[in-house]
């Protein structure tokens, strides 16, 4: 999910500020994208004039809108026959604001998917069936000084926030690759790598990394890591094959590779702090290229005495992400294949 994608940034996420939105990652579309007509797609649908949505409740599409080269997701968080709850948000969603929209049905609202003063989108709410809800959105050209309707909307912020602390040791494991050398003017070249992990001073780091990686959020950022590492070797002439297949079209604006590789993931790692007795914190911690995209992302808090997870709370590129969100995500990427598949949106 440029958590990403990812990566990411996914949120796999799950409890901090519910109220917020469990979304962020739907948002992206982490490859799960609601046709306008509701069937699953993987399209972007085109917004300039009058263009119907029907999605589910956590359903969510892709669209652009004329004369803009970004690409913005729409979520319905919740719908009713007398109100409807909305996500909007540009691409990647890791870093990028989230837009709340909350009105009654039938209702309309002007809006502004970067979060901004002037409306770019005209927003119908028409109704609720009972199992989807049906809108339109208008694309609004800005130099129509068109103002926001505020008192619809409220903003969201992804966060950064520092890691856990904790009276902690480091440990720092290099692998070497084997020594090349050039006969005639014996060069030798030696490369490497360097993982660096942090745990509690007097914690038992193989039974609480078992645990751990026996929940359904361990196992998920296990496999993330992994996804992460595969998505080094993606370059751009792959990247640009890999949306063509899989999300359709020429990659442009925040989608280009040049964008979602600084936004995506690389690597994973994990810190354990002591919570006293069988309790144990584990923190999921991003590295990616830029800040935004990096850092503390998942903390699962683990009873080594049973197994059993006590809680898990999200952050950073994860911020109000779910279980749910960050699954889908990791589904769609790893699915395809390709080296490229973090970096897709």
């Amino acid at each position: 999910m440029a958590v990403k994608s990812f990566h990411q940034k996914q949120r796999y996420r799950f409890s901090l500020s519910r109220t917020a939105l469990y979304i962020i990652g739907i948002i992206i579309v982490l490859g799960i994208a609601y046709s306008a007509y509701g069937a699953l797609n993987t399209g972007i649908a085109s917004v300039s004039g009058l263009t119907t949505f029907t999605l589910p409740i956590n359903g969510s599409a892709s669209f652009t809108l004329s004369g803009d080269p970004n690409t913005y997701s729409v979520f319905v968080k919740g719908a009713t026959n007398g109100s409807a709850t909305l996500y909007f948000s540009g691409v990647p969603i890791l870093i990028k604001p989230i837009v709340i929209v909350t009105a009654s049905v039938p209702s309309s609202a002007n809006i502004s998917t970067s979060a901004g003063s002037v409306a770019n989108v005209h927003l119908d709410l028409l109704s609720y069936s009972g199992s989807a809800l049906k809108f339109d959105l208008t694309a609004l050209a800005s130099n129509l000084g068109i103002g926001v309707t505020n008192k619809y909307v409220s903003i969201i912020t992804p966060s950064i926030t520092g890691a856990v602390g904790g009276s902690l040791t480091t440990t720092t494991v290099s692998t070497t690759i084997p020594t090349t050398t050039v006969a005639a003017n014996s060069v030798t070249t030696t490369a490497v790598t360097t993982a660096t992990t942090t745990v509690a001073s007097s914690v038992p780091t193989g039974q609480v990394m078992a645990a751990a990686n026996a929940t359904q959020v361990g196992l998920l950022m296990k496999d993330f890591k992994a996804l992460y590492i595969k998505g080094q070797s993606c370059t751009s002439s792959l990247y640009n094959s890999a949306y063509s297949t899989y999300v359709g079209g020429t990659p442009a604006g925040p989608n280009t590779y040049q964008n979602v590789s600084q936004t995506t993931p690389t690597d994973t790692n994990w810190t354990i702090t002591s919570l006293g007795g069988t309790l144990y914190n584990v923190t999921y911690t991003l590295i990616a290229p830029t800040a935004a995209a990096a850092g503390k992302a998942v903390v699962l808090e683990i009873n080594t005495a049973n197994g059993a997870e006590i809680a898990t709370s999200f952050a950073g590129p994860f911020f109000d992400l779910n279980y749910t969100v960050l699954a889908h995500n990791y589904n769609f990427q790893s699915g395809t294949g390709s080296v490229c598949g973090a970096l897709l949106p």
